[in-house]
């Protein structure tokens, strides 16, 4: 995709993940009752950052500034985000906006390059087939992805240790 879209210079990554009160993976009490600060975010969106970092060729955040919301009392800590951040050694700017207090699921992470740019968004359950990802560069369909799960994300992390 680097080929096609060129350098990375922004990023925009927007989540929508309801946490409702009856959430199967709110009810463990390290969840519910977190020894940490943050709740849900370094949980959760650690996913997420692992994605970003792929996507960016291994980089990592160099500056963030995030303002962080509590809206709903079942969820211990915040619970909303936004922010804006730099990623790597070429500066590439971008922002992130996370909800876990909303009614529907959205996922889209956009970088835009030099020469173009690309989109991987999650699949709805109104889409057809097993769940997973689109993506489209410059506008293009180009692949579909199914989950693949966590296991690269402990690969990754085992050899960094």
């Amino acid at each position: 995709v680097k080929n096609e879209i060129g350098t990375p210079t922004l990023l925009s990554l927007d989540i929508r993940l309801p946490f409702k009160p009856d959430n199967q993976y709110l009810q463990t009490t390290w969840r519910n009752q977190p020894s940490w600060y943050g709740g849900l975010f370094p949980d959760v969106f650690v996913h997420s950052t692992a994605m970003v970092r792929k996507v960016l060729g291994g980089s990592e955040p160099t500056q963030l500034s995030a303002i962080t919301s509590s809206h709903a009392e079942h969820i211990p800590s915040v619970d909303t985000m936004a922010a804006n951040v730099i990623w790597g050694t070429r500066g590439v700017t971008g922002t992130i906006s996370l909800s876990f207090v909303c009614t529907f699921v959205k996922f889209e992470l956009e970088v835009t390059g030099t020469k173009g740019h690309v989109m991987l968004q999650r699949k709805t359950f109104k889409d057809d087939g097993p769940p997973g990802y689109y993506v489209t560069v410059n506008g293009e369909s180009k692949e579909e992805f199914s989950f693949a799960g966590i296991e690269k994300e402990f690969e990754a992390f085992g050899k960094a240790c």
